[in-house]
C-alpha cells in the first residue's frame, strides 16, 4: 500500500510556482532580465533588413555578408586597403 504523502501541499505549491515561472516567461509578471530572447533578432536594426549589396560603388553583385566586410566574390579579391576604403566610401554615403 503507498503511503500518504507528509505534506500534502507539497504537489499544489510546486504547480503554483511552475505557473508563476510560465507566466513571467510570457511577460505576465515581473522578470529579472535573464529570460531567453525567444528567437528575436537583437540590436537597433531589430525590425531591418540587413542590405547585402556589394560596398564598392556601381557594383550590384550580392555580397558574402558582414564576415566578408559586405563584399563580393569579385571584390574580394583586391587588397584589404581598397577593401577599406570602399567600406568607408560606403559608411559616408549612406549615414
Amino acid at each position: 500500500m503507498a503511503r500518504p504523502p507528509k505534506n500534502p501541499d507539497v504537489f499544489s505549491s510546486f504547480v503554483e510556482h511552475l505557473a508563476h515561472a510560465i507566466a513571467a516567461r510570457m511577460g505576465g509578471g515581473k522578470t529579472n532580465g535573464a529570460a531567453p530572447s525567444m528567437g528575436k533578432r537583437r540590436g537597433p536594426a531589430a525590425g531591418k533588413k540587413l542590405d547585402m549589396t556589394c560596398r564598392v560603388a556601381g557594383c550590384k553583385n550580392q555580397s558574402k555578408g558582414p564576415r566578408f566586410g559586405f563584399m563580393c566574390a569579385d571584390h574580394m579579391k583586391l587588397p584589404k586597403k581598397e577593401q577599406l576604403a570602399a567600406r568607408e566610401a560606403w559608411k559616408a554615403k549612406h549615414a
